[in-house]
């Protein structure tokens, strides 16, 4: 009994490598203490490069956790799309996330989402140069007439549907700076009601989408993978 009680607090403080060793008591019962009651973002669970990017964020920038941390999950899930699933007993789920941040005027959420997105925020602008580029040449010299797309504000869903992902399968993030904007952009050609929110359902559960138009035009997405 005595042995396993040693191999038990041999295996506890084995997990104490040394990163908090400079904390002082006090703070860190403090911290333990902030954590229990407001359930704050747990930094901790990252990638170390990671967790100290988002660390500085909130210490010298005074962005709160949720918004870091939210806004780095959404950066990976973006960057992941469909190329990766979580798998349980129960099948597989794709990795897709919405996020909405809510919060007064200035109180950093637009610095957390542009910090976390710079990364992809260049690849698009690197695609968007590649865009511009070649249709600028003439129609001969076009080799590849793809429209690669990580990002986007603004497009109609039967153009997302009909163009936008069958060129992107691995997925596309929409970022929108309020949630009005994505609210009210919804279902902006139908007269009365369309199905703007069944397509983003599906794009939320990683379901297929398919649909046939006029002149036997047909498109087929096997899985939609649309972040917002």
């Amino acid at each position: 009994m005595q042995n396993r009680a040693k191999s038990k607090a041999a295996e506890h403080f084995a997990k104490a490598k040394g990163d908090a060793s400079a904390i002082g008591t006090n703070e860190l019962k403090a911290e333990i203490e902030k954590r229990s009651v407001e359930h704050v973002f747990p930094f901790e669970v990252f990638h170390p490069s990671a967790k100290d990017f988002m660390t500085s964020q909130h210490k010298h920038l005074d962005i709160p956790r949720s918004f870091v941390g939210s806004c780095m999950l959404a950066a990976y899930s973006s960057s992941i799309g469909a190329a990766y699933v979580a798998s349980s007993g129960t099948g597989t789920s794709p990795l897709s996330l919405w996020v909405c941040m809510t919060g007064m005027s200035s109180s950093g959420k637009t610095l957390a989402l542009d910090q976390s997105f710079a990364p992809i925020q260049e690849i698009q602008n690197e695609f968007d140069r590649e865009w511009e580029n070649l249709h600028g040449q003439s129609s001969s010299d076009q080799t590849e007439d793809r429209m690669k797309t990580i990002l986007f504000r603004d497009v109609v869903v039967a153009t997302l549907a009909r163009t936008v992902l069958p060129e992107n399968p691995k997925g596309v993030t929409k970022m929108a700076d309020e949630i009005l904007e994505f609210i009210n952009g919804l279902n902006q050609y139908s007269q009365k009601e369309g199905t703007d929110e069944q397509f983003w359902l599906s794009g939320w559960g990683g379901f297929p989408y398919s649909g046939i138009r006029s002149g036997r035009n047909k498109f087929s997405i096997p899985k939609v993978f649309a972040n917002v």
